[in-house]
């Protein structure tokens, strides 16, 4: 169509081949195959120069509307490899999301000002297909799907008290000795993959721990052991701050 615009333009075929470097013949093979996809003849061809028919000037009009439309719809294209916009919807666990989602996020929004960035905090594992959701940060591992995956992070479970604790009860020396201790724990079982397990203790099963309190809330767990009740067995996600 471009080409056709251009002989359209200058009305004759040499002069388009010439700024497009190109042979006259290669031109003129360009606008007879146009005419044939189109089934009409879109010039009178003369020796001296070419004149559009009246199919030639209503092809035209819309070529000109088209053509105009696709370096449109290019620009848009091209904009969003520079400069990314529209909505992304993310979810991540609820007390990682707090703590490292949503800093990350209010960095993320400063450097890309036109993202409108949905974000879900929730422990339920959502449809992200139903959803619509674009990213979902995971922890643990990830069930076979066809879902393209990246992993961000190594991290490990901790077994964590605080001073006060330890000045009163002291400190374990093996992973055995948790079993003389007040250690905070999961209250609904069973527990989750890797809490109170050890690497080369009961073969990775996890110990028969027991404590004076009991939540399925994490973080109230977190605050327990901080307030000097006993000891826990925490992501290094979660309990890695404090040391920092």
């Amino acid at each position: 169509m471009k080409m056709f615009l251009a002989v359209a333009e200058s009305g004759t075929l040499s002069k388009v081949a010439w700024e497009r470097t190109m042979a006259v013949s290669s031109v003129t093979r360009r606008i007879d195959g146009l005419e044939a996809e189109l089934g009409v003849r879109l010039f009178h061809r003369s020796s001296r120069q070419l004149l559009l028919t009246d199919a030639g000037e209503k092809f035209r009009v819309s070529a000109l509307q088209m053509v105009s439309d696709l370096e449109g719809v290019k620009a848009e294209l091209s904009a969003l490899q520079t400069d990314p916009h529209g909505l992304l919807t993310v979810t991540a666990p609820s007390g990682f999301g707090r703590r490292h989602v949503v800093p990350a996020a209010m960095r993320f929004l400063q450097l890309y000002p036109q993202i409108q960035l949905n974000l879900h905090l929730s422990d339920d594992l959502v449809d992200l297909a139903e959803r619509r959701i674009d990213v979902a940060i995971r922890i643990g591992k990830l069930p076979d799907s066809d879902l393209v995956a990246t992993k961000l992070a190594q991290y490990s479970r901790l077994a964590c008290a605080s001073p006060d604790y330890l000045a009163r009860a002291g400190w374990p020396a093996t992973p055995e000795n948790l079993l003389k201790h007040n250690c905070l724990t999961i209250a609904t079982p069973p527990l989750p993959a890797g809490w109170w397990s050890f690497a080369g203790t009961l073969g990775g099963s996890p110990l028969p721990v027991r404590g004076s309190f009991q939540s399925d809330d994490t973080e109230s767990l977190l605050q327990a052991a901080l307030h000097g009740i006993g000891i826990v067995h925490l992501a290094s996600w979660l309990v890695g701050w404090l040391a920092s």
